[in-house]
């Protein structure tokens, strides 16, 4: 059961938290488990290693929004929210697509769009900081 709630606060908690965790878990197991307990932590070790995560985003375009977001080559699935190509201008959806991955903890992301173009995360804040 703990391990159950550890994945799931692990999805939203802020990287340093995770990385922190993550380490704690390492510990444990290495400690004098249980059979039981040991398998458990072994599989929520190989789901953080294999880190993909699919995140909910609020935002006005539609409730249930997903992004995509495969950890370990940082690159962020996203569609309808913003579109990576060299025109793509601040709307509301962007801006909520903006502050989930900041809420999240991502930064330095490839983002990949769902229409076609891929684009850098720094273009994105780019166009967040302009008025």
């Amino acid at each position: 059961m703990i391990v159950r709630q550890f994945l799931h606060w692990v999805r939203t908690a802020p990287a340093g938290e995770r990385a922190e965790a993550t380490g704690a878990l390492a510990r444990a197991f290495l400690s004098d488990l249980s059979a039981e307990d040991r398998a458990a932590a072994e599989g929520a070790m190989i789901t953080l290693i294999d880190d993909p995560r699919l995140y909910n985003i609020p935002n006005p375009h539609v409730d249930g929004m997903l992004i995509g977001h495969l950890v370990k080559d940082n690159i962020v699935w996203v569609t309808d929210l913003w579109n990576p190509a060299p025109n793509s201008g601040k709307s509301e959806n962007a801006e909520a697509f903006a502050a989930a991955l900041k809420k999240i903890g991502i930064s330095g992301a490839t983002l990949a769009g769902g229409h076609g173009a891929n684009g850098k995360q720094s273009d994105l804040e780019a166009v967040m900081a302009a008025k």
